[in-house]
């Protein structure tokens, strides 16, 4: 199921985006308050869920789901998706994957927890190109559970547009993201012998269960997961076994 998802990133990493022409606020002024939100809270954690469908073609198609659940804590953050998790504080930057047996250390990539947010570069970049080649429009609508909720949605107009449609969902009161979907097609084919066809395929990223809370301090340092010895970087005995990867210098043993 994973690898599904991973098979999506460069695809996520060419998302782009342009402006809004039925609001009183532009995208850009919406998800800079979006982002706002996301980067003052001192503590925030949500659940998070990726799905990527694709359309029936000849009684084949594809439902994969990938759950997982972050915190955010100013420069710090924890989370995980499928079987990967990921530290973050002040210093360092840890990928561990557990499936593969191996830990990436790096330097904190953000200065802030929330600029990790998923989604948030692809929406960045989507806000900033492209804008000639989708039909931008954004509205407010009421929800079951009495909450406002905003859509800006991006329409394939042109066929240089690399996907059919992007669309992000948020609650407009307190600027929290409900989901990221995008639609685009692709050419696959089955096997050496038929031809390629074209599919629809369809990647949706929901937040859910907000809570403003915290977890313990504690599990944000980095010696949960390795330490240093002999100018080494090793895995602490949990992950015994696990290679380890540091950014900083050589490839380091387990």
């Amino acid at each position: 199921m994973l690898h599904k998802i991973k098979n999506t990133a460069p695809l996520l990493l060419l998302l782009c985006t342009m402006q809004v022409n039925t609001s009183a606020q532009t995208p850009q002024q919406i998800m800079a308050g979006i982002y706002k939100a996301y980067d003052s809270i001192p503590y925030l954690t949500f659940d998070v869920t990726y799905t990527y469908n694709t359309d029936t073609l000849n009684g084949d198609f594809t439902h994969d789901l990938l759950a997982g659940s972050y915190t955010m804590a100013g420069k710090q953050a924890k989370y995980n998706l499928g079987n990967i998790d990921f530290m973050q504080n002040d210093s360092f930057f840890l990928s561990i994957y557990h499936e593969e047996k191996f830990i990436i250390v790096a330097d904190p990539p953000n200065k802030n927890a929330g600029t990790g947010l998923p989604m948030r570069a692809q929406i960045d970049s989507l806000l900033k190109n492209y804008a000639a080649y989708y039909a931008i429009t954004s509205k407010k609508t009421g929800s079951g559970d009495d909450a406002e909720i905003g859509i800006i949605n991006f329409a394939k107009t042109n066929d240089m547009a690399p996907f059919e449609n992007f669309s992000i969902t948020y609650e407009v009161d307190r600027n929290l993201l409900r989901k990221v979907e995008y639609k685009f097609k692709e050419m696959v084919q089955a096997d050496e012998t038929s031809a390629a066809q074209l599919r629809n395929k369809t990647l949706s990223v929901e937040f859910s269960n907000y809570r403003y809370d915290n977890l313990a301090d504690g599990l944000y340092n980095e010696n949960n997961y390795i330490f240093f010895e002999d100018g080494k970087c090793k895995p602490v005995k949990k992950y015994e076994g696990y290679r380890v990867y540091y950014s900083r210098g050589a490839v380091i043993g387990n």
